[in-house]
């Protein structure tokens, strides 16, 4: 049973990840996770040969999944999700790749919250909390920037 809700999941994952890939990539389970790769006529790989950015999009791809199979089981939907760093290992044009689908994947009744600080990031998003750590004069400062 639980092979099949891992596939069940998987299968959703598949679905983020081909967006965020912009269809270069797919996911599967079978006793354990491959990764299809499109650019490669639909080769399937082994996750322990993806890349710093891929494990980033098939990670993500997986908490979001998992996130939507956990709200389904419950009365109240998720209403935001956070993401602490991780963009470390993305190049320039994958961070790109990245926030663009997840401008696509908030809505009206989902948010994503981003804790990074990659400048191009702080950049690209208009909504930020900003936060100074305290020093020894002063506590810490809180700014919010629209």
């Amino acid at each position: 049973m639980a092979n099949e809700y891992l596939e069940e999941i998987t299968y959703a994952a598949s679905s983020t990840l081909l967006r965020l890939s912009s269809g270069a990539y797919g996911l599967k389970y079978k006793e354990e996770f491959f990764v299809t790769d499109n650019k490669n006529g639909g080769a399937e790989r082994s996750v322990n040969t993806l890349s710093g950015g891929e494990t980033f999009l098939v990670s993500l791809s997986l908490a979001f999944a998992l996130s939507a199979a956990i709200c389904a089981k419950s009365d109240r939907p998720i209403e935001f999700s956070f993401l602490d760093e991780g963009f470390g290992t993305l190049d320039a044009d994958l961070v790109e790749t990245v926030l663009d689908s997840l401008e696509k994947l908030k809505s009206e009744r989902f948010s994503i919250g981003i804790i990074s600080h990659i400048k191009e990031l702080k950049e690209r998003i208009n909504c930020k909390i900003l936060v100074a750590g305290a020093t020894e004069t002063e506590g810490s400062r809180v700014e919010i920037s629209y």
